[in-house]
């Protein structure tokens, strides 16, 4: 898939979780994605999620928005999420900036009016690693039963 077409997929998401942030009435922040907008300090090694959301009775939470396919493993539905490249830097993310980083999967099955959530730590926890295959590196293959459907 092209980078052209990846992009319009993430934008998709994005909008999609703007709507539904709204909808619901959640206080938020979209978080720019421009890359002079971070500092140089981080780097590639820091993840910038697509919104901060506060929680009142939790607090701030970082939403990093997918639009990904799900697919079968073991005749059970997944979802992926790529190793190297979003959740060991969603982990930086959360580590420096104290603030737990969620995954928020637009449904296409709904066309966004509701995502599969799952916590960066938890993906890591329930995820199973599967090996890099040709130009693809490894990822994590997650049940969507380890997710919450709001």
């Amino acid at each position: 898939m092209s980078a052209a077409n990846l992009a319009g997929l993430g934008k998709q998401g994005e909008d999609a979780m703007n709507a539904w942030l709204q909808l619901h009435g959640f206080s938020y922040v979209a978080i720019c994605q421009a890359p002079d907008t971070f500092a140089p300090l981080f780097g590639t090694a820091v993840k910038r999620p697509d919104f901060l959301m506060l929680l009142e009775s939790i607090g701030l939470i970082a939403i990093d928005v997918k639009n990904y396919v799900q697919f079968k493993h073991a005749n059970q539905a997944c979802y992926s999420l790529p190793y190297e490249s979003e959740l060991k830097r969603a982990v930086a993310f959360e580590r420096l900036f104290r603030i737990p980083v969620w995954y928020a999967y637009f449904n296409r099955q709904d066309a966004g009016r509701s995502f599969h959530w799952i916590s960066a730590l938890k993906a890591l926890e329930v995820g199973e690693i599967k090996p890099a295959r040709d130009d693809n590196p490894e990822f994590l293959s997650i049940g969507l039963e380890h997710f919450e459907h709001v």
